[in-house]
């Protein structure tokens, strides 16, 4: 019963959204006070019943929140934890070496790009895009997940654009550690700008991958800009572009000068280190003077509203 949970319950934070075993009936009830949005699902609600939404700064900036019925809480940095130096503390190319390139089929020369997001976010200009990358930039390969049903499309996709078919290839599975370092034999991840990589993000940069972005209107297409300028505001200027054009041009000059390239993945290695990016600790204390904003409105009787929290010195 509503007032049993409210008892206990002062904020109520829904994880999943409209996705796949998502229970937003119990929300629908209002069985706390306070019920917020945040990490599963890069949208609003569009529902009376969630008052807030957490978000950042990059991700939904405070000029876009005709696009909520929530109000927004921004995060001081990123919206999406990244727990990666507690869990994957020697998972990285700064603590053991990188594998063989042979040992996943790659070639031994030629610049590697990469995208592992999951199919679904592709549409066929981002592909396209990666395609006029691949003509451009000759040698080089595009290093991708995708499952059984969705590789002959692909590589049908890309035989019709004038790329030779093994030229696109497929990242097996692989087991949770493996996978930091395989991907570490990128150099350079192709993000979807449509809905962007997101756990994926945080993975591939963790690995001292470079992400390349362009940030989209929609949260979903915006959460890569937001993890790459957490780490470096130097690294956004050259990895955060203003569109398809951009983007192209970007990844091909980028495979053309190894010199840039290598000062871009040694800054990226430097910040991973010190980024707030990847500190667990200060996310939570952000997160829990979040969850101690919305309380205060409430029981100081005022409705609910934006919150921009601001970096602590803690």
């Amino acid at each position: 019963p509503r007032s049993r949970l409210a008892d206990y319950v002062d904020i109520l934070v829904n994880l999943n959204g409209y996705t796949l075993t998502a229970r937003n009936g119990i929300f629908v009830h209002q069985p706390a006070p306070i019920q917020v949005m945040h990490q599963g699902y890069a949208a609003t609600m569009g529902a009376d019943y969630v008052q807030y939404m957490v978000a950042d700064a990059a991700s939904a900036p405070l000029s876009y929140v005709d696009h909520f019925t929530e109000k927004l809480v921004l995060m001081p940095h990123q919206l999406l934890p990244a727990n990666h130096r507690h869990l994957h503390g020697t998972m990285s190319p700064l603590h053991r070496p990188l594998p063989p390139r042979s040992k996943y089929k790659l070639p031994a020369d030629g610049f590697v790009f990469c995208s592992f997001n999951t199919p679904y976010k592709l549409d066929p200009v981002i592909f396209g895009t990666w395609l006029a990358i691949l003509r451009r930039v000759p040698g080089s390969v595009l290093w991708v997940q995708a499952s059984g049903e969705v590789r002959p499309l692909l590589l049908a996709q890309a035989a019709a654009a004038g790329v030779q078919t093994s030229r696109v290839m497929f990242l097996p599975w692989l087991e949770d550690d493996e996978h930091l370092l395989a991907k570490g034999l990128c150099q350079l991840f192709l993000d979807t700008p449509n809905y962007n990589a997101h756990v994926t993000g945080n993975d591939v940069l963790w690995a001292g991958v470079p992400l390349l972005t362009v940030p989209a209107e929609k949260m979903g297409g915006r959460i890569a800009s937001s993890l790459v300028a957490t780490l470096s505001q130097s690294l956004a200027d050259e990895l955060v572009v203003r569109s398809y054009r951009e983007y192209e041009d970007r990844a091909v000059a980028l495979a053309r000068n190894q010199t840039r390239w290598g000062v871009l993945r040694k800054g990226l290695l430097e910040s991973v280190q010190t980024s707030p990016l990847f500190d667990m600790q200060l996310y939570v204390r952000e997160l829990e003077r979040a969850w101690y904003a919305i309380w205060e409105l409430h029981a100081a009787g005022a409705p609910p509203q934006h919150i921009h929290l601001v970096p602590s010195n803690a």
